[in-house]
């Protein structure tokens, strides 16, 4: 399917559901500006000082907060969108049903791998590092989705999935910069239209891609016993 059906599908599943996804949506701006504060603060006393030994401290702040806040709220946001992907979403706190420390551990650990693994592809040059990110982006929705894998198995698994359709979800990020632009000029406030049904739509991504896999695989199989 191209981004159109997946946010087709999106729009569909979010229809007269909005109203419960304010906290999960708030949850997510707030862990976005935890995140950039340091950053910003980095970045201001860059620009007050050109002494950088005296601003690391908050650009590793900001990375660390990150590694650990980013996760876990993509894991909270794949669980409350999947519940409402079933229709089986009662309110706005069903995103903590079913999920556990270890889950949450898992999705931390694959986070630090992700981003030390793209960090060394980038020493190449930057265009393979943009193209790992790619392959690992399906990570998160893998650990979600299946009991007790290994945070590197969930990478190596996402990277399987993700052979041959890079391209794809390229094209479906693209395709919400006109929304990102519109959550920019009113502050956030079209947020809340925004971020679910990107997030929706990138659920749809994940599923279809998994189904195509699972055919295929399911294929092969029959042709070995026949």
């Amino acid at each position: 399917m191209d981004e159109r059906i997946f946010k087709t599908i999106a729009k569909e599943k979010l229809k007269d559901n909005y109203s419960k996804t304010i906290l999960m949506t708030i949850i997510a701006i707030g862990g976005s500006a935890i995140t950039g504060i340091p950053n910003f603060r980095h970045q201001m006393l860059m620009f007050k000082s050109h002494i950088q030994s005296n601003t690391n401290i908050y650009m590793i702040s900001a990375q660390t907060i990150s590694m650990i806040i980013t996760p876990i709220i993509a894991l909270l946001a794949i669980n409350f969108y999947t519940q409402m992907r079933n229709g089986v979403v009662e309110s706005n706190t069903d995103m903590f049903k079913g999920l556990n420390i270890k889950k949450i551990g898992v999705a931390v650990l694959s986070r630090i791998i992700s981003i030390l693994l793209m960090f060394l592809w980038s020493l190449l040059l930057l265009i393979p590092g943009i193209i790992k990110s790619f392959s690992y982006s399906q990570t998160i929705y893998i650990i979600y989705d299946t009991p007790n894998i290994s945070a590197i198995d969930a990478i190596k698994e996402s990277k399987r999935l993700m052979h041959g359709h890079k391209l794809n979800l390229f094209i479906l990020g693209l395709s919400f910069i006109a929304w990102d632009l519109l959550a920019i000029v009113t502050i956030g406030i079209a947020s809340f239209y925004v971020k679910p049904y990107k997030q929706m739509a990138y659920l749809e991504f994940y599923n279809d891609i998994k189904k195509q896999i699972d055919c295929i695989e399911d294929k092969k199989s029959e042709d070995l016993v026949e």
